[in-house]
């Protein structure tokens, strides 16, 4: 087993002990019962099985806090995260239950959502609201699915972006991200504004290539 980290690099987040090949076979293992359950056929691609071992390789020994992966629809992203947080959630509750940093995942429509709907929790303030919790997490936050919300909502009268929001604080305190999207950097940019696209520019990138998965049925 070897550690977390190589000696070229400081940045520790998930303390575990595997090496890269290690994490990628078990990634891939989780892929395939984790599509197959959805009664869709596991179609391990090349740019499939790359993307897979640059996941593994950011797990082990990161060399950026943040982690983002673009890609079209139906290419395995939510797929390969939901692995990933399957893999290493489990090995921290079994093994480190109290020093474990685990994964966190979140739906940026949701949150959005939320943000649209104050009078499901009207005792939240914008102080108290998930944008601030989610924002210093010290745990690992995985966003999914960015830009399919509206980018700016209204909340108790001000004009708030919650998904902006909530990178931008996660990257002020250099907390580990991980941000899941099908929209590319114009597209981005356009949705975000610059501020976020430049922090967003720091984090390691995995792209997602070829056709879509989710007509692979048995």
């Amino acid at each position: 087993m070897a550690e977390l980290c190589s000696a070229e690099t400081t940045i520790r987040i998930f303390n575990l002990p595997f090496t890269v090949e290690e994490v990628y076979n078990s990634l891939v293992s989780i892929y395939r019962v984790e599509v197959e359950k959805t009664g869709h056929k596991a179609n391990m691609t090349p740019e499939l099985l790359r993307a897979i071992q640059e996941t593994a390789e950011w797990i082990v020994r990161p060399k950026r806090v943040g982690l983002k992966l673009i890609g079209e629809k139906g290419l395995g992203k939510s797929t390969l995260i939901k692995a990933m947080r399957m893999f290493i959630n489990t090995y921290h509750r079994t093994f480190c239950p109290k020093e474990s940093v685990g994964i966190r995942w979140v739906d940026a429509g949701e949150i959005v959502e939320q943000c649209l709907r104050p009078d499901v929790q009207p005792t939240n303030t914008y102080e108290a609201f998930s944008i601030t919790a989610l924002g210093n997490s010290r745990g690992v936050i995985a966003i999914d699915d960015i830009g399919k919300e509206e980018p700016s909502v209204k909340y108790y009268g001000s004009t708030i972006m919650p998904i902006a929001d909530i990178i931008q604080l996660r990257a002020n305190k250099d907390l580990p991200t991980i941000c899941i999207t099908n929209l590319n950097e114009q597209e981005l940019l356009k949705a975000y504004g610059s501020r976020v696209v430049d922090r967003l520019k720091d984090f390691t990138t995995i792209m997602f290539t070829g056709t879509s998965h989710r007509n692979n049925r048995d």
